[in-house]
């Protein structure tokens, strides 16, 4: 079983929304997912399961993350917005001058973000 983090606001209940980075020489599944799931396919899925949980009460979140590792740290911001909880921000590196995993637009509102 491979797992995924979601990475839409975790309100959002009527779907799951993962992020696959493609490795063509990966053996965990990657390149099967991204190249033979089509848009409507339905896929066997297990309820979400929160390894990352946030818990106490700081002055200030500061989240940083390398590459895909994004994906968590997206819902968690939507959470921390939705919430009304301590100001964020948000810092991603990557290996390359590509465009990372998501752009700008996909920062949550009211997060300082730096790409």
């Amino acid at each position: 079983m491979r797992h995924y983090s979601l990475c839409n606001d975790p309100d959002e209940q009527a779907r799951y929304v993962i992020a696959v980075k493609r490795e063509e020489e990966g053996t965990g599944g990657s390149k099967s997912l991204v190249d033979e799931t089509r848009v409507g396919d339905r896929l066997k899925v297990s309820a979400p399961h929160n390894d990352f949980e946030l818990t106490g009460n700081p002055a200030r979140y500061i989240f940083i993350a390398g590459g895909i590792g994004i994906t968590p740290i997206l819902s968690m911001i939507y959470h921390l917005k939705a919430t009304g909880a301590s100001p964020s921000s948000f810092t991603t590196c990557r290996a390359s001058r590509r465009k990372p995993p998501f752009s700008r637009n996909s920062a949550p509102p009211s997060t300082e973000a730096r790409w």
